[in-house]
């Protein structure tokens, strides 16, 4: 520590104070720079987020319509129909690529966000292998979370971005003023 403090002090003498102060403001701006970038990566997390959450809603609401008549869940037909397979065209990779992105999401996002999808994997999970009576009951109650975690995701990521763009608009101004 000694030895850092004698080169900051022969620095001085050889350079000056202000260019210490203008190595530091350097320093300082390249730091929030960098975490300008940060929340950069984690808008794009957010959008892979909630446009998957979409893409499942919309699959599952496809998929839903199936049952508009009454009795039809107890049909042994929806597997073959044109909404299953469309469900499944939109539900399935949907989940996945949110799954897959929640491995490295979890630095980028929020702990309110992280747990909200943990929580949609859980009770989907459950709803897939125990909680449901028949198709027409899991589709329903997938979308119900589905779509609440979609909007919990939302409201975080509002509240996030306008942090974000207050910090953009910072970053503007300091531009700006160094050209």
């Amino acid at each position: 520590m000694l030895e850092i403090l004698n080169k900051v002090i022969g620095f001085i003498n050889t350079y000056g104070l202000a260019s210490i102060i203008i190595l530091m403001i350097i320093a300082l701006y390249k730091i929030y720079v960098s975490r300008i970038n940060l929340w950069a990566k984690r808008e794009g997390y957010y959008k892979i987020m909630l446009n998957n959450l979409g893409r499942w809603r919309e699959g599952l609401s496809i998929g839903l319509e199936y049952f508009i008549e009454p009795g039809s869940e107890y049909s042994d037909d929806y597997r073959d129909s044109y909404n299953c397979k469309k469900c499944n065209e939109s539900s399935i990779p949907a989940r996945q690529e949110l799954k897959d992105n929640m491995h490295f999401g979890r630095v980028f996002l929020s702990v309110a966000a992280t747990r909200n999808i943990g929580e949609l994997f859980s009770e989907e999970w459950h709803l897939s292998n125990f909680g449901s009576v028949c198709e027409k009951d899991y589709l329903e109650s997938t979308l119900k979370i589905v779509a609440n975690t979609y909007e919990l995701i939302l409201k975080d990521a509002r509240n996030d971005l306008k942090k974000s763009h207050t910090r953009e608009l910072l970053t503007g101004l300091f531009s700006r003023s160094s050209n």
